[in-house]
């Protein structure tokens, strides 16, 4: 095959609105996700929840005008979207992170293994940036031969303050300001003095839920968030002892 597949765009975003069809559009771009990217003899790839409506899907694919002629077809059942590469959830400490200059990755260190936000991982790599030493995290993905864990849902589990301010006079209700090292603060109106204080600000992340990469950037076997359930994947933690280093 040495020229562009055709596989008719307006049958696949019809069928793409079925609620059994998965996966088959990218929902950002409004473009078609079916097709293989390079050459490739497979002229499409569509997904389902349901025998039959991938039947009935392919079907009206294969027969739609602007679609090349195929030799055949078939429904088979696979493992994507299914979740099985994944073990349990990593609970881990944030460390330091670091931005790769040119590949606009995320590289988090933690108690554990490092962990690797990919730039396409879009939520996941923008949560990623915004962490910083002793926040938590929960990580699901999966550990390379080089020890790194690959993120493929994130999601941030405690946080530092990530600025502080002087409290307010309990008179005024003006903010207090420091009178220099070691000698309090004093309010700017009454002159109401109290020891030094500061209050934490908290800060607000971008997400406080779970996280994962936009479709177009999820491996084939990565299940939807949307079809968990969160209060499952909240316990799936490994003990200490699976988390623990050499």
């Amino acid at each position: 095959v040495d020229s562009p597949r055709r596989v008719d765009s307006t049958t696949v975003e019809a069928v793409d609105s079925w609620p059994e069809i998965i996966f088959s559009r990218d929902p950002r771009r409004g473009t078609s996700l079916i097709a293989p990217r390079g050459l490739s003899p497979v002229l499409f790839g569509l997904r389902a929840t349901a025998e039959q409506a991938a039947k009935k899907a392919c079907h009206l694919l294969v027969h739609s005008e602007e679609t090349e002629p195929v030799q055949g077809w078939r429904v088979f059942q696979t493992n994507q979207a299914s979740g099985d590469h994944l073990g349990d959830n990593w609970l881990l400490e944030v460390r330091d992170v670091s931005i790769d200059p040119v590949r606009k990755h995320a590289h988090i260190i933690t108690n554990g293994p490092d962990v690797l936000c990919y730039a396409e991982g879009g939520p996941v790599n923008a949560l990623a940036r915004w962490v910083k030493e002793g926040d938590v995290i929960e990580v699901a993905g999966l550990v390379d031969h080089d020890e790194q864990l690959h993120a493929e849902r994130l999601k941030l589990k405690s946080w530092v303050p990530r600025s502080r301010q002087r409290p307010l006079c309990p008179e005024c209700l003006i903010r207090m300001k420091s009178m220099g090292a070691g000698q309090g603060i004093r309010c700017p109106k009454c002159k109401r003095r109290e020891p030094d204080e500061w209050i934490d600000l908290p800060g607000s992340p971008p997400f406080t839920t779970w996280v994962e990469p936009p479709v177009d950037a999820r491996r084939h076997l990565a299940r939807p968030l949307e079809w968990e359930d969160m209060s499952r994947l909240d316990v799936n933690l490994p003990n200490d002892e699976e988390q623990s280093t050499s």
